[in-house]
């Protein structure tokens, strides 16, 4: 099949732009579709308060971020630790994590456990068990941990990534290279293993990475260096695929709105199986009272509160503060797949539930200064078991069709931007290989 010469790229966001910026670049003629004007997803000024930003989008990555990392080389950000790189660490006074049991917060880690849930976790990282490919998340806790941790550990896991309950998420759709690399070792012997092996990145280059002004910045270098490139923008939403007119198109979108402008029945019904956890996200200011300081914490489900990011806490960055001299910025999530209707709520009534439940977290209730709040019904995509293989039928098939049609977005992975990035890049190669 010979390489196609006009691309359409629907979906301007991270999975997009990284699709287009090598397409256009090794001289395919693209043109990216967007329906919300504006930056891609970042740090912005709020419309409530000088000197307060917030992060509309991920306000960072790991050092495992690989995909990240080579998008950010590609846009001349750099690569974490190297000369004259962009990246900034979060300070160290993040590395501290807390989980709400009850009415208080406790330390995520082995040491706070009591003698026996220790000893069922430390049976449980040198027990060799190959978990089984359909077992969910609570499953595979419950079989290698335990009934004593099991259900705590699960749903610290996934609340923070997904916004669900352990029993939504499946094992190895979520972690298929932790799956793959439990057939043949226990937790502990891969744990070691991975250790041992050489790191992608320095090792003054491990832990948590930002980017200076928000990791909107990656997307905005992007987008003028697509532009620059000779890419072609074209604002508006899309309706139909087959009103545009390309010899091939990368859709980076999430899997609702694929489905909402794919035309093959069988496809349309498999995007829209994928579900997501709906959120609404509080951004507030508080005075400095007597408060945990680190990362933030989580919560466990039912609750609709689904965590909290301490985000004065997570940067030394002078130039560009998360909140004015003498108050404190936070970051609270709620909603998720267990609580829709929490986007349904006036914003006043998510900052009064946000506070009632921090004044049992904290001691005492929080003096909010100023609040805003962004609604994301499709906030992250849920890898449920059977996602790994329905995404592979899906983008069997797109490849396939009389004008191939490349899926991208975080959903066909595990939800995450690295995977949103990997996957606008694999969509790349696949055009740019003529691969049908």
């Amino acid at each position: 099949m010979s390489r196609a010469r006009s691309i359409a790229v629907v979906g301007g966001g991270f999975a997009g732009l990284a699709a287009a910026l090598p397409l256009v670049r090794a001289g395919v003629e693209v043109r990216v579709y967007r329906t919300h004007a504006g930056r891609v997803q970042t740090r912005a000024p709020s419309p409530d308060l000088p000197g307060w930003r917030i992060e509309t989008g991920a306000p960072s990555v790991t050092h495992r971020a690989e995909a990240v990392f080579s998008f950010a080389e590609q846009v001349g950000i750099g690569r974490p630790g190297s000369a004259g790189s962009r990246w900034r660490p979060m300070a160290p006074l993040a590395r501290d994590r807390y989980v709400a049991d009850g009415d208080k917060l406790k330390p995520v880690g082995v040491a706070t456990l009591g003698l026996r849930q220790a000893a069922e976790f430390a049976r449980g990282m040198v027990r060799h068990r190959a978990p089984g490919d359909d077992e969910t998340i609570a499953e595979w806790a419950r079989l290698q941990f335990g009934h004593a941790i099991a259900s705590g550990l699960a749903r610290a896991l996934t609340i923070g990534v997904w916004g669900c309950a352990p029993e939504h998420v499946g094992f190895a759709d979520a972690w298929p290279d932790l799956h793959k690399g439990l057939q043949g070792a226990s937790p502990m012997a891969l744990q070691a293993r991975l250790a041992s092996a050489p790191a992608a990145l320095d090792a003054v280059s491990t832990g948590t990475w930002s980017i200076e002004g928000g990791m909107g910045t990656l997307g905005e270098l992007a987008l003028q260096a697509f532009l620059g490139a000779g890419g072609r923008l074209v604002e508006g939403p899309v309706t139909d695929l087959d009103a545009i007119d390309a010899d091939a198109v990368v859709l980076a979108t999430d899997a609702t709105d694929a489905a909402s402008v794919t035309s093959d029945p069988g496809i349309r019904a498999l995007l829209a199986a994928i579900d997501h956890s709906p959120m609404a996200v509080v951004h507030w200011l508080a005075e400095p009272q007597d408060r945990p300081r680190g990362f933030g914490f989580l919560v466990p489900p039912p609750d609709p509160v689904l965590g909290t990011l301490f985000m004065s806490d997570l940067r030394d960055e002078p130039n560009q503060p998360w909140a004015p001299p003498g108050l404190r910025a936070f970051t609270t999530m709620t909603g998720g797949l267990a609580n829709p209707g929490w986007l349904e709520r006036t914003d006043s009534e998510l900052v009064a539930d946000v506070v009632n439940r921090h004044a049992r977290w904290f001691g005492a209730a929080p003096v909010v200064v100023a609040a805003h709040v962004v609604r994301w019904p499709r906030a992250v995509s849920i890898p449920a078991p059977g996602h790994r293989a329905r995404v592979a039928r899906i983008l069997a098939a797109g490849r396939l069709s009389a004008r191939p049609v490349h899926y991208a977005g975080a959903w066909v992975a595990g939800g995450t931007l690295d995977d949103a990035v990997c996957s606008g890049q694999a969509a790349a190669s696949h055009v740019l290989a003529g691969e049908a």
